[in-house]
């Protein structure tokens, strides 16, 4: 229902490698297919150099207007269980000397999902930090030490490496 006419529409093919393609909506179809949740969408897109032509593979981004804020964690942050999803928050050993550190379980209420990122609405404050490897082995208000000589790399989009 938020999808109109004149939204800006990006388009990257495969075989022009990360290069970008802009356009715009020209008609939604008014109808939802109850099976899918799918609707087709038409735009056009300006194509000066002819590298555009029927039948290619195509990533196509509709672009919603107005931004929102969220907060959000790699996947490999969450823990998910029959009790709910959680994260382990990472502060200050209480009763501890300084810089010893313990792990502190919090159950979250997700949101949306992007590529290796969560959305976290509820449970969770921006300032915080969470655990991302490891979670097997964490217990609530468990002492832990940071080790970041080989973080993880979470990405929008990631893809399979070619092997």
């Amino acid at each position: 229902g938020r999808v109109e006419p004149g939204f800006p529409v990006q388009l990257v093919v495969d075989a022009h490698g990360d290069r970008r393609f802009d356009g715009q909506v020209l008609a939604v179809e008014p109808v939802v297919d109850p099976a899918t949740r799918n609707f087709t969408v038409r735009a056009r897109l300006p194509n000066p150099d002819g590298l555009l032509s029927g039948g290619q593979f195509a990533r196509v981004t509709l672009l919603l207007p107005g931004a929102e804020s969220v907060l959000a964690v790699p996947r490999t942050a969450i823990d998910y269980s029959s009790y709910g999803a959680s994260v382990y928050v990472v502060q200050p050993r209480s009763g501890a000397t300084a810089g010893e550190l313990e792990v502190i379980q919090r159950f979250v209420r997700l949101g949306e999902a992007r590529g290796d990122f969560v959305a976290v609405a509820e449970g969770l404050k921006p300032d915080e930090r969470v655990a991302t490897s490891g979670l097997l082995k964490l217990r609530n208000q468990q002492p832990v030490s940071i080790d970041n000589s080989n973080p993880p790399q979470p990405s929008l989009s990631p893809s399979l490496p070619n092997t």
